[in-house]
């Protein structure tokens, strides 16, 4: 448990690091990007879990009455540690500041997706792997929404069965495959799309050749120097939400992690069960798809009609 939460951190360390917030651009869209995925974070928890199974509900009660049962042991009088709303907007603004994080990351590959399939266009086959790699993380968001997955696949009994298509354990075992196969398919492509980003130089060149004027041969080899030069950042722009989004995924071995950090804290492991974990890692898994198609969405929509206008 405690090695994931410092993969977690590790990856979102990263995002911080190179966003350049003294430049006003940048950090006028982070602040805007975080506020609305804030208020987006605040409405999803509002949901009623019938429709959006996060779990948090069942997390927050599992908590509440462990850690009043833990301080009525040890002598101290309380209802609980704190009320759930607290809680719940405590969780909306680390959604916010995840959303914030990944907002350039998704620009860049909405702007990379674009230019694969321009340069790939005659390979339909590829082109329709990009596409499916692109649409994954709303596949993997309609996942946890229950009325058209769990209840579809677990509930219902088609016309000529004798029952449901899969037990609720074959549905999380589902789930926690599919993210891998995303993962996968996602870091298969990755030669593909870092390529169409490398392509960044020609067309600066092609640029400047359309341009009247003189240029020196130090500024032109800045300027396709650059290119290559951030690279290094659209590599880590482009793993990192894949390890932000594998790594929160341990629903299946959560029982085993937690008795593992449970053993290491001593006595808190009255407190953070095996409801907890699950309802924390629910969300976390859900929110970082959920944000990186939007943020997909949001690029590729700048690319097709902003850039265009």
């Amino acid at each position: 448990m405690l090695w994931c939460i410092l993969v977690i951190g590790f990856s979102l360390y990263p995002f911080y690091s190179i966003i350049f917030f003294r430049h006003y651009n940048q950090r006028s869209t982070c602040i805007v990007m975080g506020i609305v995925y804030l208020l987006i974070a605040l409405a999803v928890q509002i949901i009623d879990e019938k429709i959006i199974e996060i779990g948090l509900n069942k997390a927050y009660t599992s908590f509440n009455q462990s850690a009043t049962k833990f301080l009525g042991e040890h002598g101290l009088s309380s209802t609980g540690p704190a009320s759930g709303i607290v809680l719940k907007f405590s969780l909306a603004v680390w959604c916010g500041l995840l959303g914030s994080l990944l907002t350039f990351p998704g620009l860049r590959m909405a702007q990379m997706h674009s230019d694969a399939l321009i340069y790939h266009k005659q390979r339909k086959m590829l082109s329709l792997l990009a596409n499916i790699s692109f649409a994954s993380p709303l596949l993997l968001v309609c996942l946890w929404i229950k009325p058209i997955s769990r209840d579809y696949l677990t509930v219902r009994v088609f016309t000529g069965a004798s029952g449901p298509l899969m037990t609720p354990d074959a549905f999380e075992s589902m789930r926690l495959i599919a993210i891998i196969v995303v993962v996968l398919l996602k870091l298969l492509l990755m030669p593909m799309y870092l390529q169409s980003y490398l392509n960044l130089a020609e067309q600066r060149l092609e640029k400047l050749k359309k341009e009247s004027g003189r240029i020196t041969n130090v500024d032109l080899q800045k300027k396709i120097a650059a290119v290559f030069y951030y690279l290094c950042v659209v590599s880590i722009q482009f793993i990192a939400p894949l390890l932000l989004d594998n790594v929160d995924n341990i629903e299946k071995t959560i029982t085993q992690t937690a008795e593992e950090f449970h053993l290491a804290l001593g006595s808190l492991k009255q407190i953070f069960t095996t409801e907890v974990f699950r309802g924390l890692f629910g969300l976390a898994t859900w929110w970082t798809c959920f944000t990186i198609f939007a943020t997909n969405a949001l690029g590729m929509f700048c690319q097709s009609y902003l850039t265009a206008a």
